[in-house]
């Protein structure tokens, strides 16, 4: 595996931030050299290498959070070195610095000799997610099938339901929502039949939004409402499904609950890759359903997170629809600035799904565009009541945004 330069990985990083978000901590480029160097060595002196980066990453994130990540995300009692390492690449992910974390885990994976096959494949699924997060959504599909065959080939079934519910997220990217809820279908019964609870709440997270593309509304609330309750306690999870339990209530034209879980995700520190979405699903609901006031902020709080370093797909997705919110209030001029930024992203990371849908200008006169509000099940319409009763008192001037672990 060819491992980059991790100055160059960071010079890269600071040529695509601006703002706070320029700011790259020299320790993260001090761990990620320290790795670097590791990989093109041998013996005692590799080792002793990747245990310093080890040690230092660890000092960084803190023991209780690499203790935290290891039994949410991996399901283990006992953290290995190598942990620390993977969630600091995560922190630097989430902050904007993709191509010192992907140079990070590639330094990891070639230089740390003990690592057994399924700590090795977890950490190349961290890796091919850095490739859809930056928006390399063919490089991240390669790395997927390797994550796959690997996880045939060695007989660790949790490495390859991880590879399809990663290929469920790019297909989602690419609008193939057919592929998605086949992936997800292949991941969700895999994990309920191995036991593996987290994967198999990301897979019923995949089958609630495919549900939900397909106009089955009732289905996607129930899976929703299953993976919020198996996600109470943890902020972030928390956060990640409201955000689409809010996305399945707007489409299927409920529009009051689909804003209130918005509005409480839009209340929360969490990362970019949540509150994005959140807050351009807030803009459009909220136009569509007479909140103007509140359309106006949250389109305003998108169009602000241009500045920083967030995930280019988040970012495109929520300032289209932001667009679309600012031109149903007939704000043309603020709408079509908006569109034309979500478009440029989506020509320059191929984002299909973004690219169709904005190429068009917006309409110059904006119409009764709302979906009219499909019929629910008593419990499909009991869900959205819930959902309705976490609205917040107020929103925040601004939005918090948080380094995510998940």
């Amino acid at each position: 595996m060819f491992v980059r330069s991790a100055t160059n990985a960071y010079r890269a990083d600071l040529a695509t931030a601006s703002g706070d978000a320029a700011h790259i901590p020299s320790a993260w480029l001090a761990i990620a050299s320290t790795l670097e160097h590791a990989s093109v060595t041998a013996g005692v002196r590799r080792r002793r290498l990747v245990d310093t980066a080890a040690r230092a990453a660890a000092k960084i994130v803190g023991a209780k959070e690499v203790q935290r990540f290891n039994s949410v995300e991996w399901g283990d009692q006992v953290a290995e070195p190598s942990t620390a390492i993977v969630l600091l690449a995560e922190g630097m992910a989430q902050n904007g610095a993709l191509n010192l974390a992907a140079t990070t885990l590639d330094a990891l994976l070639v230089a740390e000799p003990r690592l057994r096959i399924r700590e090795r494949g977890r950490i190349m699924a961290r890796r091919a997610r850095i490739e859809w997060m930056r928006g390399s959504l063919d490089a991240a599909t390669d790395r997927y099938r390797s994550l796959e065959r690997l996880g045939r080939t060695a007989g660790e079934p949790e490495l390859i339901v991880r590879a399809l519910v990663g290929r469920v997220a790019v297909a989602q990217m690419k609008g193939n929502y057919p592929e998605m809820l086949r992936y997800a279908r292949r991941a969700a019964k895999r994990s309920d039949r191995e036991g593996f609870h987290r994967l198999s709440r990301q897979a019923r997270n995949g089958l609630m939004i495919a549900a939900s593309i397909g106009g089955r509304f009732d289905e996607a609330l129930r899976h929703g409402w299953l993976v919020y309750e198996a996600s109470i306690g943890n902020a972030i999870d928390e956060a990640e499904i409201l955000q689409n339990l809010g996305q399945v209530l707007a489409l299927a034209g409920h529009y009051a609950p689909a804003c209130a879980a918005f509005a409480a995700v839009a209340t929360r520190n969490v990362p970019a890759r949540i509150m994005l979405p959140a807050l351009g699903s807030l803009a459009l609901a909220s136009a569509e359903s007479g909140r103007n006031t509140v359309a106006r902020w949250a389109a305003g709080e998108v169009a602000r997170c241009q500045s920083m370093a967030v995930p280019r797909y988040a970012l495109a997705s929520a300032l289209f629809e932001s667009g679309m919110a600012l031109a149903r209030l007939g704000m043309r001029q603020a709408a079509e600035s908006l569109r034309l930024a979500a478009l440029r992203l989506a020509k320059d990371h191929n984002f299909h799904e973004i690219l169709v849908r904005a190429e068009e200008p917006f309409a110059a006169t904006p119409g009764p565009e709302a979906v009219v509000a499909r019929s629910l099940s008593r419990t499909g319409a009991g869900i959205a009541r819930r959902v309705g009763r976490l609205e917040p008192l107020e929103l925040p001037r601004h939005v918090g945004l948080e380094v995510g672990t998940s």
